[in-house]
């Protein structure tokens, strides 16, 4: 019985292994696929804020030239 399980195991461990490792590579690929949207946004969200930001100085320095 204990020979016919490892014959079992030995079968379908190379399976598991490659199934392991695809797992794996998606989940990476997932987590690095979200970090870079997150940085996109907080980047996209500081150069909006950057161009606020010189919008109001460029407002304030035509407002005071008047």
């Amino acid at each position: 019985m204990e020979a016919r399980f490892q014959s079992f195991a030995d079968e379908v461990q190379p399976v598991l292994s490659t199934s392991a490792d695809k797992a794996m590579e998606t989940i990476k690929k997932m987590d690095a696929d979200r970090l870079s949207k997150t940085a996109t946004e907080k980047t996209d969200s500081l150069l909006d804020a950057a161009a606020e930001r010189t919008k109001r100085l460029l407002n304030q320095d035509i407002d005071d030239d008047q």
